[in-house]
């Protein structure tokens, strides 16, 4: 026997990066697909333990800040900013869709082990990479051309912390 449900609600495929891309930057539309402010349909996800957003002095328009961020003097419009961003005064940020399917930069880490962590120092404009090769890798960020590589644990790399005012591989 089989039995079916037929689905009316919110549901995207978010199997790709990109799809999973359009899916959080479709939440900034008006109106958005879904409504996940319902009291009588709660949205529940994971607790993050991180201080709330500090904006001062910015230009927000229909995006989403997420936690622990330090926004001061920007513009951001149509985006979704990441937990632990920061955003300083001169900084635009805006998704431009005339140009959504371009890809703007490539980078080819490793051949047969996942990449679990990727992080941009925009101070030092280096993209740093956690692999599961045990190795991780800093990147220029201009020019994609490798500028160090070096082994850091017996384990799976599993998440990069960096601070801003130093610049600590842990």
């Amino acid at each position: 026997m089989i039995q079916v449900y037929l689905f009316y609600d919110y549901w995207e495929d978010i199997g790709t990066i990109k799809s999973f891309f359009d899916a959080n930057l479709s939440l900034t539309e008006e109106p958005p697909k879904s409504e996940f402010y319902d009291p009588k349909t709660p949205f529940f996800t994971s607790a993050r333990f991180l201080p709330p957003t500090k904006v001062d002095k910015c230009r927000i328009v229909d995006s989403i800040i997420l936690n622990g961020c330090f926004l001061r003097g920007c513009s951001i419009q149509h985006s979704m900013v990441g937990i632990r961003s920061r955003l300083e005064t001169g900084v635009e940020l805006q998704v431009d869709f005339t140009h959504k399917s371009a890809r703007v930069k490539s980078l080819n880490v490793h051949r047969q082990a996942h990449v679990r962590s990727v992080k941009f120092i925009p101070n030092k404009s280096w993209i740093v990479t956690g692999v599961d090769d045990m190795f991780i890798r800093v990147y220029d960020s201009n020019s994609l051309e490798k500028i160090k590589q070096f082994e850091v644990h017996e384990d799976y790399i599993r998440t990069l912390k960096c601070y801003h005012c130093k610049i600590v591989l842990l």
